[in-house]
């Protein structure tokens, strides 16, 4: 039987997504059949050899013309000109940056089509759904899903106004293609479980095919080092429950606690590393025993896997769609498993049955509360502004919200809502007296009246999951609530919070840790002993108390 596939990475690239396709087709290629890949260049260095050779398999690359333009532009120096690429294509392209290489497979293809008993093309990118408009898709199509695509978009929305807009279209995409394939295979079963009850794909046309490793990659038995050494492959958001944070202000208190155990300790990161998480770990003291290092190849990835005493997993909520592919690679190596997962997801259920619970760290309330390593002492750490943000959004009842961040001198000032009157009223709590912050707030609050701080600002999800200081508060209506930061020199780190409830708006002022709660405890005191007229007072022309 003749196969083609169809993937955007395939080894040698270094991207994540090209393992399971490699898996794929060598099994096939075993079995007997002719393949033809039809992949990009992406993650691939100049001259580097194909890692798979043989008389049945054809290997067919095209350029990715946003790709290849970037790499232009990176070889000039001009890494502004490819980051401004970058953001252009995701932006205004539909349904994504892979579109011109989308197209241009399957314009390829599309005579060709024919001669092949079966077609298996993986998701993602998301252009690949373009496979339906193109008429190519039959029944002898399989779309693999490693992670969704409108489900996770229609939960936490691109920053693209443009890309929200299409929303609806992508969506009626991705069902007509779907509907056109024989098979719908799905990595993680709560995706599936989700296309499915969302009419998106078929239900007798879908299965659960988890990842899977080779066993002769890990046959040969590696020299465990005697270090307390906790190894992570890959890469960290920026921010939420997917950010070195969890893990580095846990390692901190650890060692704030065994101090002795700091000489024989170490954290090992092989991926691309984020200037911003440099700052989180020298906050947290923790630069002398941390190693950065770059991206490495699938081959030397496996066999270091199998040299680390630690392996490190991180999972956020958002992201209990898809399933991580390295956990599998974890298995095969059979070393422990340091996972922070949230409660009751799909990963947690593997772990459990795997045996590997006993070292599984369920997350709750907010991303840096680990449950299982106690109670956290703020006085311990210097919180970041994206701390201070989650936290005041959690203590009003208002996590599980997405926000859009003003910044000023190199912090985040101001957590915006996404609502245009909420976000008014928020950018009033910052009253500058210097002429140029009166101008800078005076530029913001324009754009806010446009309604395009949603299109520039940068967007912060903050985790659904909340430490229930809320509870007995009206309900916070949603896109209403906005977060202005204190001082971060203050020793006691504070903000304000400004939010709507079905008592219209309202202001509450946070601070963290013992010495914070003593704060709010003398000033709620002062303010209770003040004359009942002066305890109210209106804000503008706005209801605020």
């Amino acid at each position: 039987m003749k196969l083609l596939v169809i993937t955007h990475t395939f080894p040698p690239s270094k991207h994540s997504n090209a393992k399971r396709p490699q898996y794929l087709v060598r099994a096939c290629l075993e079995a007997g059949w002719e393949v033809d890949v039809a992949t990009s260049y992406i993650g691939v260095e100049p001259g580097q050899k194909e890692v798979i050779e043989h008389p049945n398999l054809k290997i067919l690359r095209d350029n990715d013309p946003v790709e290849r333009l970037q790499g232009k532009f990176r070889k000039m120096k001009l890494a502004g000109a490819s980051k401004l690429l970058s953001s252009a294509a995701n932006g205004l392209l539909f349904p994504d940056c892979c579109t011109p290489w989308a197209k241009g497979v399957f314009r390829r293809f599309k005579k060709d089509n024919k001669e092949y008993d079966r077609v298996l093309a993986f998701l993602i990118p998301a252009s690949m759904l373009l496979s339906g408009s193109a008429g190519v898709v039959d029944r002898r199509w399989i779309f693999d899903f490693q992670e969704p695509i409108t489900p996770q978009f229609e939960k936490y929305p691109r920053k693209s106004f443009v890309q929200r807009a299409l929303l609806g279209k992508l969506k009626r995409l991705e069902r007509d293609t779907l509907h056109k394939a024989g098979t719908i295979v799905f990595t993680a079963e709560a995706n599936r479980a989700v296309y499915v009850e969302k009419g998106l794909a078929p239900v007798e046309r879908t299965r659960h095919v988890p990842y899977f490793y080779d066993e002769a990659a890990f046959r040969s038995p590696a020299r465990i080092g005697e270090r307390f050494e906790i190894g992570y492959y890959g890469n960290f958001d920026l921010t939420g429950a997917r950010s070195p944070q969890v893990f580095l202000k846990s390692l901190a208190e650890f060692l704030d606690r065994y101090p002795e155990a700091r000489a024989i300790t170490r954290f090992v990161f092989f991926g691309n590393w984020r200037s911003r998480h440099d700052a989180i770990m020298d906050e947290l003291g923790l630069g002398d025993i941390c190693e950065i290092n770059a991206v490495v190849t699938y081959d030397q990835y496996l066999k270091k896997l199998q040299a680390s005493p630690i392996l490190l997993l991180i999972v956020a909520k958002e992201h209990n769609l898809f399933m991580p592919s390295k956990i599998v690679d974890y298995f095969g190596a059979r070393r422990p498993i340091l996972a922070f997962v949230p409660k009751g997801s799909e990963m947690s259920g593997v772990l459990e049955s795997a045996g590997m619970g006993q070292y599984s760290c369920g997350l709750r309330c907010q991303p840096w509360e680990v449950g299982s390593l106690g109670d956290h002492n703020e006085s311990h750490f210097k919180m970041t502004d994206f701390e201070v943000i989650s936290r005041s959004l959690a203590a009003v009842g208002a996590a599980g919200r997405e926000v859009f961040l003003v910044k000023k001198s190199g912090r985040v000032l101001l957590a915006l809502p996404g609502e245009k009157e909420a976000a008014l009223i928020a950018l009033r709590l910052y009253q500058p007296q210097r002429t140029v912050a009166k101008v800078f707030v005076r530029a913001i609050s324009f754009a806010v009246h446009l309604g395009l701080h949603k299109s520039f600002l940068k967007r912060m999800w903050v985790g659904e999951e909340t430490s229930g200081e809320g509870e007995g508060m009206p309900a916070v209506v949603a896109e209403t609530a906005g977060v202005l930061i204190g001082n971060p020199d203050h020793l006691v780190r504070r903000a304000i919070v400004s939010f709507r409830t079905g008592n219209g708006f309202e202001v509450a002022k946070v601070a963290f840790g013992e010495e914070g709660v003593n704060l709010i405890e003398r000033e709620a005191t002062t303010i209770k002993s003040l004359p009942e007229n002066v305890r109210r007072y209106s804000y503008r022309n706005d209801d605020v108390e």
